[in-house]
């Protein structure tokens, strides 16, 4: 199944076909994000007109299994081993548990975040819009920052990786001059 979301709606497509397995209600008018699935559920989130992340049974059965209030409007969500994790678009890192959205922790990163979080092992990879670049634990027990480093001015791209190495498209300022650059740092 390929699970699509947005305009209040779920929808489930054969991906070979492009034919509607099903669709429900049950996602807000707009949704950025991509749509995280662990084959039980699929996770939808959005900001607007409500804040939202919600687990939705992967059936077409149309049940809500459960539902936050938390605004994760732009990036992207990760799913891993039993747990959601995600950067919200105010800077803050959340882990939820993926079967029942009880909160693990919260944990303060800062700034606003448009580029998606992305998960190397058991390491998640998130920059926020002022170029900040976070590497904290994916692991439900506590927020653990592992580091933080400045990489440009402004980064609204997520980070691709690819042979162990991360690649990203960054803008610098020169006085008022902006101009952008492919970086990439790794092995």
């Amino acid at each position: 199944q390929l699970f699509l979301t947005g305009t209040d709606k779920v929808t489930s497509l054969n991906p070979l076909t492009g034919e509607v397995n099903w669709e429900i209600e049950g996602s807000t008018t707009e949704c950025v994000t991509s749509t995280p699935t662990d084959g039980t559920h699929i996770y939808s989130s959005g900001g607007y007109p409500k804040s939202h992340i919600a687990a939705i049974a992967a059936d077409g059965s149309g049940e809500i299994v459960w539902e936050t209030n938390d605004r994760v409007y732009v990036p992207s969500m990760l799913v891993k081993d039993g747990h959601l994790y995600a950067t919200m678009d105010s800077g803050v890192a959340i882990c939820l548990d993926a079967a029942t959205g009880e909160e693990k922790w919260k944990g303060r990163l800062g700034g606003n975040f448009t580029s998606s979080p992305v998960l190397v092992g058991d390491r998640i990879h998130a920059v926020n819009e002022s170029g900040d670049y976070y590497i904290f634990q994916a692991n439900p027990v506590g927020f653990q920052l592992l580091t933080k480093n400045k990489v440009g001015d402004e980064v609204y791209a997520t980070p691709s990786v690819s042979g162990g190495n991360f690649f990203l498209r960054v803008a610098f300022y020169e006085g008022e001059t902006r101009s952008e650059k492919l970086i990439c740092f790794g092995e």
